[in-house]
């Protein structure tokens, strides 16, 4: 009879996540490197780990590059940043099909003992996005932590409760969808793939995302920066005016929440 166990690194959170630093497999050892691995389905197809060889983070900027083409002079991080961010103990990892580099994540501590995620990235499909940030998890757990282009860009400050029962409930992959009452306006929608800005004056706004905006910047350009624009009006205003996104309504809606 095959032997089969997992072998764990003695975190109180493994049990709750199904996580396993390695998976002995009769004579073999699968080692993971990374969180959520259900040891009795895990495989050596990726694996993530950290980084700290100059080839690597070379690795990671062609990596975002091929996902983001950044112009040079306009690239987020640089592989001669995330050395001296490696240095200073700060994270950067990759994901690896093989020895091929599929996904990275680079993150920094910031005030209060806080990890702030700079940048993740992912060849597309087959959940490398999600492990990495269970990776990215695990690892500001273990250090105490508490949070975590081309053309235009925004930024939102997304803070993530690592151990909040819903974000624990998220990372078993069990959904927990926020509540849209029915007194919930449409701040912004979708007309035919064009954004229409209506009304922001409820407790909850729902604003629109587009469908595959990275297929709409290849064919319509005009339609993709009018979405960035109608984005950076409608949802960038309630976030000045100190409204919370409490989550995703049948993907295609931010959920927004007013704290008054």
């Amino acid at each position: 009879m095959t032997e089969r166990r997992a072998i764990l690194s003695g975190s109180t959170f493994e049990e709750q996540i199904g996580y396993a630093r390695a998976v002995v497999d009769s004579d073999r050892v699968h080692v993971s490197e990374t969180t959520g691995c259900d040891s009795s389905t895990m495989t050596t197809s990726t694996v993530i780990r950290e980084l700290h060889a100059n080839e690597q983070f070379e690795q990671v900027d062609e990596l975002f590059e091929q996902i983001w083409g950044f112009e040079p002079d306009s690239r987020p991080i640089t592989a001669g940043l995330m050395r001296a961010l490696t240095h200073a103990g700060n994270y950067v990892s990759g994901a690896f099909d093989g020895d091929r580099m599929v996904g990275a994540s680079v993150g920094f501590f910031g005030q209060d003992s806080t990890l702030h995620s700079h940048n993740t990235g992912a060849a597309a499909g087959r959940g490398i996005g999600f492990e990495l940030k269970l990776h990215q998890r695990q690892w500001a757990l273990d250090r105490a932590d508490a949070i975590n282009q081309g053309d235009e860009s925004d930024r939102i400050l997304a803070v993530w409760p690592l151990t909040e029962p819903r974000v624990e409930a998220a990372v078993r992959r069990v959904p927990c969808l926020p509540a849209v009452p029915e007194d919930a306006v449409v701040g912004l929608g979708d007309d035919g793939g064009r954004p229409v800005e209506c009304r922001t004056d409820g407790r909850v706004v729902l604003v629109a995302v587009p469908e595959g905006i990275e297929r709409l910047r290849g064919v319509d350009t005009g339609a993709a920066k009018a979405w960035r624009h109608a984005m950076r009006d409608v949802l960038g205003g309630l976030m000045e005016e100190g409204a919370t996104v409490t989550g995703f309504h049948r993907k295609t809606y931010y959920v927004v929440q007013r704290n008054a």
